[in-house]
């Protein structure tokens, strides 16, 4: 055998070499101690030993302000959580985009902000167009088809822009509600 220390010669337990006894190999640890050392941080000591002081069941250390056997209330809400009738209220009633702005989807809120604004301006274009028609009807008395077909598509497209806006918002607001939306853009939970 090969002594543990200094790599020596070992003969009836004893290094020849640095003096120092060794434990006969495949004999058992005494009794009480385990063989293969302590267990690693985290997991539970041996079945009948108390737990070591600031043991944690849970693996971890725990929170600040709490003691060490005290487990943290898990299921207190986060203090940074949003409400969720407050996100789903503004999506069902506003339905701006400013539910996605309240739950820190800020991309998915500039989308749905820039195709209401966008929906707006085509809805405003669409009526000067049919205001221009007018205007030239009264003056020479002809219908300008070109004028009030253009007027016709933007104001029918604006209008569907914002059916399909309303109808995104109204989707989203159920979702919030129902709990298919469960976490806000940086992932925690949605408080009741």
């Amino acid at each position: 055998m090969i002594c543990n220390n200094c790599s020596g010669e070992i003969k009836d337990g004893v290094c020849e070499f640095c003096g120092i006894s060794q434990p006969q190999a495949n004999q058992p640890p005494p009794y009480g101690q385990n063989p293969y050392g302590p267990p690693p941080h985290g997991y539970p000591p041996p079945h009948g030993q108390p737990p070591p002081y600031g043991y944690n069941p849970y693996g971890q250390p725990p929170p600040h302000g709490y003691p060490p056997h005290y487990p943290p209330n898990y299921n207190a809400p986060h203090p940074d959580a949003k409400s969720k009738i407050v996100a789903g209220l503004l999506a069902l009633l506003l339905g701006l985009g400013i539910y996605n702005f309240y739950l820190g989807h800020i991309k998915k809120g500039v989308i749905q902000l820039c195709m209401w604004i966008g929906s707006i301006i085509i809805m405003v274009v669409g009526v000067v167009l049919l205001v221009l028609e007018e205007i030239y009807f009264f003056e020479t008395g002809y219908i300008s088809y070109p004028l009030m077909i253009g007027s016709m598509i933007t104001i029918i497209f604006s209008s569907l822009m914002f059916m399909a806006l309303g109808i995104w918002g109204f989707v989203d607001g159920i979702r919030i509600f129902i709990g298919n939306i469960k976490v806000d853009g940086k992932g925690i939970p949605l408080r009741d």
